[in-house]
């Protein structure tokens, strides 16, 4: 590595990962030190996953509820347990539930992957011994691959439900507890937040196989799998749910450029397909008003081998580009949209003009606003002379 050369930093998401060693008089001085952020966090990428996002049941969402409550904020309570407000979880002597918040009154099925936050105390303890925060939700299986008492209470709550879970010893950490950690006998109260689910069929199509089980699966069936998510992100875009669309082509995009191609013929269908997420993408992004965003998906666009609808793609850049005030490069890609040989529909010519219209307006504007703010201050400059 060039000594002389700026140590390159790449920060997200508050981490910082190093390059190299960066002397301590460096840093002081400002001299050899260049942070470089990396790319910006979408929109989209929220605190579910991928395939959370994709397979999940998100009824409490549509209901424009808030769901991103601080559960440090509700106090544990391992007393008054013959309270009416707590009851005995189905069939599970012990365990019992205060339920705090109830959205849609939705049931998981047995054997769905469920997503939620929690926050575990350890009775006699203020601090919690465990935790699944917002950024980090945690997942499982109710065919009871959590904490027995904990999966219990979950295949009792519904969609979006807050409740308040009491396990004793025999469905926590038991007698011996965990050593160091967690001392034997003890009660636990979790207080959980079920997020999401995720129904066990969807296991069965190919977004959701494993590594090793895709590489026995045709390429036409994943292809497929891939249409049909597209199609549900064009229901979202028809019915103005544009933030879940761009999840869903997120999703469809992140899935299909992992995946190879063995024949020409399956090459092309590929980027068929990408091309279509991409330009769906972009079109998503600027009903959002995110015109940088839509940019880069226009521009991923024109990278493919195979792109028949260039057009639309210039056009949405040009537009984008307009929305941030670029008139300049909003100008260029109108102009090369109007000569694209894609374009031969009337409509289409039509957009192009009314764009063009648009930019050459903002274009006089900013004139105008230049030459006035220049005679504003030659003003001020004159009035100042004078009265020196």
């Amino acid at each position: 590595m060039d000594p002389s050369a700026p140590i390159q930093l790449l920060a997200r998401r508050g981490k910082v990962q190093l390059g190299a060693a960066v002397p301590m008089k460096d840093i002081i001085s400002g001299k050899a030190l260049r942070f470089t952020y990396g790319p910006e966090l979408d929109s989209e990428e929220d605190y579910f996953s991928d395939e959370e996002t994709l397979g999940s049941k998100t009824y409490f969402e549509e209901q424009g509820v808030d769901t991103n409550i601080d559960l440090m904020n509700i106090l544990p309570n391992f007393h008054d347990l013959d309270d009416p407000m707590w009851v005995e979880v189905p069939d599970d002597d012990g365990i019992v539930k205060k339920r705090i918040v109830r959205i849609g009154g939705i049931a998981v099925p047995t054997q769905a992957k469920v997503y939620f936050t929690y926050v575990g105390y350890l009775e006699g303890y203020t601090e919690p011994f465990d935790t699944a925060h917002i950024l980090n939700p945690k997942a499982s299986f109710l065919d009871g691959d959590a904490l027995p008492g904990l999966t219990m209470g979950l295949r009792s709550m519904t969609v979006g439900e807050i409740a308040q879970i009491f396990v004793p010893p025999s469905y926590g950490y038991g007698e011996l507890g965990c050593p160091d950690r967690i001392p034997g006998g003890v009660n636990i109260v979790f207080i959980v937040h079920l997020k999401q689910y995720i129904p066990k069929e969807k296991f069965q199509d190919p977004l959701f196989m494993t590594e090793e089980k895709l590489q026995v699966v045709k390429f036409r069936e994943i292809l497929k799998a891939v249409q049909g998510i597209n199609q549900e992100g064009n229901q979202l875009l028809r019915s103005k749910n544009f933030q879940m669309a761009v999840k869903k082509y997120k999703y469809a995009i992140n899935f299909l450029e992992t995946r190879s191609t063995a024949t020409e013929k399956e090459h092309l269908e590929r980027e068929k397909i990408l091309g279509t997420l991409y330009l769906n993408k972009c079109g998503a992004h600027l009903e959002l008003q995110e015109p940088a965003k839509a940019i880069r998906e226009g521009k991923h666009y024109l990278t493919l081998d195979h792109h028949p609808r260039k057009f639309k793609a210039l056009y949405r850049i040009a537009k984008a580009h307009l929305h941030l005030g670029n008139l300049d490069e909003a100008l260029l890609y109108c102009q090369e949209s109007s000569i694209d040989p894609t374009n031969k529909e009337a409509s289409d010519l039509k957009q192009c003009n009314d764009l063009k219209q648009q930019i050459d307006c903002a274009a006089a504007k900013e004139k105008k606003d230049y030459r006035y703010m220049c005679k504003r201050m030659f003003q001020l400059k004159v009035r100042k002379g004078k009265n020196q």
